[in-house]
């Protein structure tokens, strides 16, 4: 009997010590509770970090179509065109941040289109440039105007994408390719010349143009009793012939006005 009990007692502790064994895995388990929670402590101050940083980066963005808007719009403030730095740089900011709320406003939408807002833009400056073309008589005016601030709109898109050297390069592009047209033309149109006249009748013009220069085109802009304000644009050989047909006109006394143009 004292054997059997022996036996019992012994095979009674077993799980005392199998208790003690669950103990010590019930502390591991609470250490390991409390490192995974400052980990995603942690992990969450990290992510904040990355939130921030990507809304700079979209700020940044946006200061960087303003500056491409600003020396854009510049460079035809310098040269007296209608559209200036104003207009420019804020076509350049609001398309970008169009862009930017296209791309990233709609991340909690599970099916979006995020080229959707973009394209919008691209309609909706089209309708920006139409407003500045004028059509003045039988000339149109503002055609290059409205054609970079639809231009202009595109790298502000650009920027809000996030496409910094297409933006950059293509805001050099244009200042490269401005210079270059105007110096051609310079060239080209040195023995070009443009008048606005006002005169007492159309046969007084005939005359003229019938004497020197080649006549390209003419308008009349106004026209009341024995007074006709013509605006002309003529070609001429040579600078002699040029200061020929001014001093014409000047001894002329059916020119009531006489206005070379730029």
């Amino acid at each position: 009997m004292a054997r059997k009990n022996e036996s019992y007692i012994h095979c009674f502790e077993w799980p005392k010590r199998k208790s003690i064994s669950f103990d010590l895995i019930s502390v591991d388990l609470s250490k390991i509770n409390d490192m995974i929670l400052s980990f995603n402590q942690e992990e969450g101050l990290a992510l904040n970090d990355q939130v921030m940083v990507f809304q700079l980066e979209l700020l940044f963005r946006l200061v960087l179509a303003c500056i491409c808007g600003f020396i854009i719009g510049y460079e035809r403030k310098a040269r007296y065109k209608p559209a200036g730095v104003k207009t420019h740089t804020i076509v350049a900011l609001a398309s970008a941040l169009m862009m930017i709320v296209s791309k990233y406003g709609f991340g909690d939408v599970m099916d979006y289109d995020a080229a959707r807002v973009a394209a919008q833009v691209v309609s909706g400056v089209s309708f920006l440039g139409a407003g500045i073309i004028i059509k003045k008589n039988q000339n149109v005016e503002g055609l290059t105007t409205a054609a970079l601030i639809w231009g202009m709109a595109g790298i502000g898109l650009a920027v809000g994408a996030g496409m910094y050297v297409v933006a950059l390069g293509a805001t050099a592009l244009y200042l490269i390719v401005s210079w270059l047209i105007r110096h051609v033309e310079h060239r080209q149109t040195q023995n070009h010349a443009s008048y606005r006249l006002t005169i007492t009748s159309m046969d007084c013009l005939k005359k003229l143009l019938s004497e020197e220069g080649h006549l390209v085109s003419y308008s009349v802009e106004k026209s009341e009793a024995q007074r006709i304000a013509v605006r002309v644009m003529l070609v001429f050989a040579n600078n002699p012939q040029k200061d020929a047909w001014e001093s014409g006109i000047l001894a002329n006394e059916d020119i009531i006005s006489f206005e070379q143009l730029l």
